[in-house]
């Protein structure tokens, strides 16, 4: 008698869960064919089209030679002790050799010297 009743209403709980499932796949479906109105497609496709440049052959050499000079810039920089000698650690002044006792913490690369 118990078996039958727990039976009966596992069944009922089991067809109201299909049927909620199938209300909201039915209620998702519902949503995903909806189409926006003619007036909002417009004002979005007006932002997202893509800005086209018509680039030169003159553009292109200008823009190579400015990318030119700025790496010749850039090597000559690197020449400089500050970064080519290990010893600097990122300063751009040698750090001072103190003695233990009167070394200080430096905020600049995280040592004490």
């Amino acid at each position: 008698m118990n078996f039958a009743k727990l039976l009966l209403l596992g069944c009922a709980l089991l067809g109201s869960c299909v049927n909620a499932t199938n209300n909201y796949m039915n209620s998702v479906s519902t949503r995903s064919t909806r189409t926006n109105s003619p007036a909002t497609v417009s004002s979005k496709s007006s932002k997202k089209q893509p800005k086209i440049r018509i680039i030169t052959p003159q553009q292109t050499k200008e823009f190579q030679e400015e990318r030119r000079t700025f790496y010749q810039k850039m090597e000559y920089e690197m020449e400089k002790p500050q970064y080519k000698d290990p010893t600097y650690f990122g300063h751009k002044r040698k750090p001072k050799k103190r003695p233990p006792g009167k070394q200080k913490y430096c905020k600049e690369c995280g040592m004490k010297h």
